[in-house]
């Protein structure tokens, strides 16, 4: 993940305090590509500065938008952060540590990152808009960050990940691919396979292939070992007609 072209988004932030903290959380982390779902009259300048510091020059180029839909219009990919569970939340949910390894899987470059509001997160719509999510672990006794700390993690193992690989200290070239077009045919090979089998009797296997997809995503799979696994899952169907 680039560091320049990654963007951190705000939905109808509520408080300006909050606003520049999140630019000097940024900044410390060498993001500084911040958008902003809402008007821009309702934040405080002057509150915004006093809190950034010397990372105002980040609000100083950041981009507002109308909608969520528009701030993510020329992003390849989109991670909504959210620590709330669903049936209309049922994405790969990635920790912030997973997520740099994801995305470079994926080979995408301008990367969204997306929080909601201080007082109630994202709503269902804005995650359904986003690829994916990241939850940040946290106590249950009192589960939920500050705007800005939640974006000061995020950023930090994204900043931290591309300084490991900029030294060397990790070697995953060999098997960092473009997975995510052959997983989708592997999860379909499986998938038939299952339901030619008689396991989906009962169901249309829907929420099985969603599963396999997760997990096939997340193992970060060499191209040879899809092609493998779809082999496997060949076999055993011709062996079970």
């Amino acid at each position: 993940m680039q560091l320049d072209t990654a963007r951190v988004v705000l939905v109808h932030p509520k408080t300006s305090v909050n606003v520049g903290a999140v630019c000097r959380a940024m900044k410390t982390m060498g993001l500084t590509n911040l958008a902003v779902v809402g008007a821009q009259e309702e934040l405080i300048e002057r509150e915004i500065r006093a809190v950034a510091i010397h990372a105002s020059d980040v609000y100083d180029s950041a981009q507002f938008f109308d909608t969520l839909g528009e701030a993510l219009s020329d992003c390849s990919l989109s991670v909504a952060v959210s620590r709330r569970i669903g049936q209309r939340r049922n994405k790969l949910r990635l920790s912030p540590r997973e997520l740099p390894e994801y995305v470079e899987a994926r080979g995408d470059t301008r990367v969204a990152l997306v929080f909601g509001s201080e007082e109630h997160g994202l709503t269902n719509e804005e995650v359904a808009a986003c690829s994916t999510m990241v939850t940040i672990p946290s106590s249950p006794e009192f589960p939920s960050l500050n705007l800005s700390h939640a974006v000061q993690i995020v950023t930090y193992e994204i900043f931290a990940h591309r300084i490991s690989s900029d030294t060397g200290h990790e070697e995953h070239t060999e098997w960092r691919v473009e997975p995510i077009g052959k997983v989708r045919e592997l999860v379909s090979t499986v998938w038939t396979t299952l339901n030619e089998l008689g396991v989906y009797r009962n169901t249309d296997g829907s929420e099985s292939a969603r599963f396999f997809h997760d997990i096939f995503v997340r193992a970060g799979l060499r191209e040879s070992e899809i092609d493998y696994l779809k082999r496997i899952f060949e076999k055993i169907r011709f062996m079970g007609q």
